[in-house]
């Protein structure tokens, strides 16, 4: 067995425990998956409408799972289970970020966006 302990490139050899010491080796490359994902990454909202976010982590097992929602600018609102609703009512269309950080370790969050349309004027 082989654990990783960093992000990078390793070459692994095998040497066999044969009469003839024969060996093979292979070139691994190990990956750090992103700690935090928000999604939908990108959604478009009429006024008065709500998208559901979630988040997907990849942290350490024995870290809080659970993250605090956040809006940029505060234009509408979300709560803590990551249900963002536009405003009422806007002028023009406005682009507010939805992010999500670990209770964890506040250093680890990640980010969408939603566009806010305002409803369309009738005719």
């Amino acid at each position: 067995m082989v654990t990783a302990i960093a992000p990078g490139d390793a070459n692994l050899t095998i040497t066999y425990t044969t009469p003839s010491g024969a060996s093979t080796s292979a070139r691994v490359s190990v990956t750090v998956p992103v700690p935090i994902v928000v999604l939908p990454a990108s959604s478009s909202l009429y006024v008065s409408q709500s998208v559901p976010f979630a988040v997907t982590l990849a942290l350490r097992p024995e870290l809080d799972e659970s993250v605090t929602w956040s809006i940029s600018p505060r234009v509408g609102g979300i709560d803590q289970s990551g249900l963002y609703t536009a405003p009422a009512s806007i002028a023009s269309r406005q682009k507010v970020t939805v992010t999500a950080t670990s209770v964890a370790d506040s250093t680890k969050f990640a980010s969408a966006q939603v566009w806010i349309l305002p409803l369309p004027k009738k005719r």
